[in-house]
């Protein structure tokens, strides 16, 4: 799905933002689910977290990025999202896993970027059927990171998200950019497979070359816009302090700050062709992406 802002041009599924308007708003009357284990729930649900997660690598990789700078966890973890006939995850969405990423694989670069993608069980960031991430877990990775290397990026696109932010607030002297794509208490959509989601309007922005804050921006447009009732806002807070959309002070370093070198793509950016097919995982199951890169822009 291709996303123009400037002019409210979508193209894919929907012919329109007043189409994918009215898909959502079919589906806000319908009873919420909580999270458990019936096939047809896992499978709708890991679809769009699967192929967010993929699109998520793939905009990277277009970033011109180095696959070895890049570490997937999922709990599929036998994926070739790429293509190029070998496995792209690194291992499984786990506690163990995601600590390693942050505090040792990345210990050597200057600059990492955090990308959890997937559904929450009691609040926290659900990461398997046993295991659930809390923010004072990510504060202290990212604390321990930082505390001898450079600057730190973390997008968190699940249900109530923002209820993290205030709690990731940067160590003093170190650069944060927090992004959440939901206020605390807030659903975050996930519709049509992930074609209407904070994820997919925020990637095709940076695919194309805009900056992390002109993605955010542009993506916080559309998601409000195509969300209608649900009125989910996504949240920024670039200023390390841990309180987000302070007018006139959240926004400046995200808007000098890219994924990748600052360049124009010229490929069509990444999108969701088609549903991920039925797979062995628990319900909501997450997609994490990291990267590390061993210089500053």
């Amino acid at each position: 799905m291709i996303v123009r802002l400037a002019d409210r041009e979508f193209s894919g599924r929907f012919a329109s933002l007043a189409e994918a308007r009215r898909h959502v708003a079919a589906h806000l009357d319908a009873p919420r689910v909580l999270p458990r284990p019936t096939s047809d729930w896992q499978e709708a649900g890991w679809a769009a977290t699967a192929n967010l997660a993929a699109t998520a690598y793939q905009t990277a990789l277009a970033r011109r990025l180095d696959k070895t700078a890049i570490q997937y966890l999922s709990a599929a973890t036998s994926q070739d999202v790429d293509g190029d006939g070998t496995n792209d995850v690194a291992g499984a969405s786990s506690l163990t896993n995601l600590s390693q990423a942050i505090t040792n694989w990345a210990a050597a670069a200057n600059k990492l970027t955090v990308y959890l993608v997937g559904s929450t069980t009691n609040g926290l960031f659900r990461l398997s059927g046993s295991e659930s991430l809390n923010v004072a877990q990510l504060d202290g990775w990212l604390d321990r990171f930082q505390s001898s290397n450079g600057n730190a990026i973390v997008v968190m696109d699940f249900d109530a998200a923002g209820s993290y932010l205030p709690l990731l607030a940067a160590p003093p002297g170190a650069e944060r950019v927090v992004m959440a794509s939901a206020q605390a208490g807030k659903s975050s959509l996930r519709a049509a497979g992930g074609l209407i989601s904070f994820s997919q309007f925020f990637l095709s922005g940076l695919f194309n070359g805009k900056s992390l804050g002109a993605a955010f921006s542009d993506a916080r447009t559309a998601i409000k816009s195509a969300s209608g009732l649900l009125g989910q806002t996504p949240q920024l807070d670039d200023n390390g302090n841990g309180i987000p959309d302070q007018k006139n002070v959240d926004g400046r370093v995200a808007a000098q700050r890219y994924l990748g070198p600052a360049f124009l793509t010229g490929n069509d950016p990444p999108s969701i062709g088609a549903v991920t097919p039925a797979l062995q995982v628990g319900a909501g199951w997450p997609g994490l992406a990291a990267t590390k890169r061993p210089h500053k822009l």
